[in-house]
């Protein structure tokens, strides 16, 4: 899985879009995977954010609290990242979803 890898500058948030839109558990469990990895290398700046932002996102709908075991981890990971917004808010990619949702409504594709 490539979002695991990071081998793709900035593919991860877009991997993470995808995923929450997927909502299945092994999507949960490629999140966490990410999360359980780099939330640990403080020195890897990568789409962290997204990927906490779309667990916490299927935690919402699912009534789930996987995003909650990261908030230590997430807290350390932002400490020496002056720039970086420390606050997890899912309403940008609850829009992105939207997008897509309408996006394959009205696709020719269907």
């Amino acid at each position: 899985m490539h979002l695991l890898k990071s081998e793709v500058t900035y593919a991860g948030k877009t991997y993470a879009l995808v995923l929450a839109s997927f909502n299945t558990e092994k999507a949960t469990v490629y999140l966490r995977n990410y999360l359980n990895y780099y939330l640990l290398n403080l020195d890897l700046w990568f789409d962290q954010r997204e990927v906490l932002e779309a667990l916490t996102y299927l935690d919402k709908i699912n009534k789930t609290q996987h995003a909650s075991e990261y908030t230590k981890n997430w807290l350390e990971f932002t400490q020496n990242k002056p720039y970086w917004k420390k606050n997890i808010d899912t309403s940008r990619l609850e829009k992105r979803l939207d997008f897509l949702k309408s996006v394959r409504n009205n696709s020719e594709l269907t």
